[in-house]
Order: C-alpha cells, then structure tokens, then sequence
C-alpha cells in the first residue's frame, strides 16, 4: 500500500482492536492535504470508500500548508524531559487509537483557533469534530500525548505548564483531561488579616422593645413628702438641717400694759 520505515525508537502506526482503523505518520505528503513534507498523521479506514479512505488528521482544515510536522511519542518527548527530568523515554502507549476512529496525536501546528503558543499541544480527532485541542494552547511549553483510557473518556497528557493550583512548580507532569470532568479543585486558603480587617464589619445594638417603666400603670415616682411639725411647732432650718420648734406664744394684753407704762413713765418724765 504504502511504504515507511521506523526511524531510531519511533512506533509510527497503530491499529485499532477491530482492524478496521491504521494509524501512522508519514513525511511524504499522501493525500491531497499540503503537507509541505512535514511529518504528518494519517488514518485509514478500512471500511470507507477508497477514495475516502485515507485522511490526514493532523492537517490544517481548509487546506493550508503545514508549517510543523506532528507526533507520537518516543524520541520525540526527548527535548521537553532532558528540560526538567533527566534523559526520561516514556513506555510505548498504545491507546493512541480511541473507539470510534478517534485518534490521539500532538503537533506544534495551531489547528483551531485559540492554540496560539506556536508550541506543541495535544489534540484528538473525529470524523464528527475534525481537530479539538486537549492541552491549553496557550502554555510556553511543549505538551505531548501520554496515554488514554480503553474507553477513550480519560486521556493523559505531559506538560510542564501548572494547569491546576496543586501544581506548584515546572516540571513535568502528567494530567488526566476527563469527558465530563473530574474533581473540583478545593478553594485556597483564607489570607492571614491584619489592622481593621480582622475585626469585621461593625453591627449595631439590638433596639429594646422598650424601657422598664414604660408597662408599669400609676404616677410614676412621687416625691418624699416632709413630715408635719404639729400644730404647736413650725420648720426652721439651721446649718443646712431642717427641724421643728415650738411657737412662742405672746399675750397681747400684758405687751400692751407694758406699752402704755412705758410711754406714761416717758411722758411724765
């Protein structure tokens, strides 16, 4: 059908668990595809139309040149871990070939619109989506395709970028994009407060639903009335105290004889 050869370490095809589907890279463009002799991904389908068998999965949609070859895995995960891990070469994967046709690959082409870091990022293709990008697209690292679930619902992916808050640094790991998700990351933890903000917001009192005295019937507090001195006394108040004395009493007769002997007396004098 077609001739290539595996350069160095390089498993360049798969066959899915029916036979129906080969996957393999070729340099050598062999379909209409521009390939610009960029190493790229094909997939045959042995049940197509011959004419529609082949397909170039990892070409740009609409039939522009490819300016980047794409990828397996192999020696070519070699530059991004001699970075941060030592001489690592991962082990050969082979759930590359997802059910339904689908198919696992990576490539430094910006094959939809927001993979804009000219960096290589991982996509999977379909014959009902065309290309859709798994890694970010935005990273300043390569990403490579690392494995995938038999079912094609978990696929792995190696990057150095922190995709999550549990990554703290910049080497190299391994992370599971889910359908449907995974788990929720746990919210991060309160910052320390200092000065006002530690105190929080100010309330106000409670309202009283209302004063002691305000439900007690009568007239109120009534003043200490002064006690009586008694008919024959009257209140004097000395140094600041006050106290009862009795009335003195006068006889207005004996004060006028007195009177009239004083003025006689005076008279005949």
């Amino acid at each position: 059908m077609w001739d290539w050869q595996i350069i160095g370490s390089i498993r360049a095809s798969r066959v899915s668990a029916d036979g129906r589907y080969l996957f393999f890279r070729s340099s050598p463009a062999i379909t209409a595809a521009p390939a610009a002799n960029f190493a790229q991904i094909y997939r045959f389908d042995d049940e197509a139309d011959p004419d529609d068998a082949l397909t170039c999965v990892s070409c740009l949609p609409g039939g522009a040149p490819n300016t980047s070859i794409a990828f397996l895995e192999g020696d070519d995960f070699d530059g991004m871990l001699n970075a941060t891990a030592g001489s690592i070469r991962p082990p050969y994967f082979a759930n590359l070939m997802l059910p339904g046709g689908r198919v696992l690959f990576a490539t430094a082409q910006g094959l939809v619109p927001r993979d804009i870091n000219e960096k290589v990022d991982v996509y999977v293709w379909s014959d009902e989506g065309g290309p859709q990008l798994i890694s970010s697209g935005t990273a300043p690292f390569d990403s490579f395709v690392a494995d995938a679930s038999p079912d094609g619902k978990d696929i792995y992916l190696l990057t150095r970028q922190r995709l999550v808050r549990a990554d703290s640094d910049a080497n190299v790991d391994l992370y599971d994009a889910r359908i449907d998700g995974g788990f929720a990351e746990p919210l991060p933890p309160p910052r320390p407060c200092g000065g006002e903000v530690c105190q929080g917001t100010a309330t106000m009192a409670p309202a009283l639903a209302g004063t002691a005295s305000a439900a007690v019937n009568g007239h109120g507090n009534v003043g200490r009335r002064k006690s009586s001195c008694g008919k024959n006394a009257h209140r004097i108040k000395t140094n600041g105290k006050s106290r009862c004395v009795k009335k003195k009493h006068t006889h207005k007769k004996k004060n006028r004889r007195k009177h009239n002997r004083r003025t006689a007396t005076h008279r005949n004098g």
